[in-house]
């Protein structure tokens, strides 16, 4: 299974990075991390790899499209994968929702440089 991380905040998603990797490897989970985040990118790895993969998607990319749009072009060709949205946006959750990608999770950034009170569960 391959991991993308999309964020365009470079320290933010350096961050998601080691903690997510960090439960990932406590899990002993087989896993590929893929440095592709831009959303081009992570569109054109899709498309030329098979899934299911899993998908940190920031809702609010600084780039062509957002993280709701991502997830939902990453449904073309990975229709079975597990898409979990980052953001501080708590907000955009019922946006998510409508959108019909069937996010897997949802992982507010409040607190997050805060380990003792920014922990997501990747079980």
């Amino acid at each position: 299974m391959k991991v993308f991380i999309s964020d365009d905040q470079e320290q933010q998603r350096l961050w998601l990075n080691d903690i997510i990797t960090k439960q990932l490897d406590a899990l002993h989970f087989n896993y590929e991390l893929v440095s592709a985040w831009q959303p081009a990118d992570v569109l054109a790895a899709v498309k030329n790899g098979g899934g299911p993969n899993l998908y940190f998607l920031d809702i609010v990319l600084q780039r062509e499209i957002n993280g709701i749009q991502l997830a939902s072009k990453i449904r073309d060709y990975d229709p079975d994968g597990f898409v979990v949205y980052v953001t501080i946006r708590d907000d955009m959750m019922p946006e998510t929702l409508s959108a019909m990608t069937t996010p897997t999770g949802f992982i507010s950034k409040a607190n997050m440089f805060d380990e003792t009170k920014f922990v997501p569960q990747v079980q």
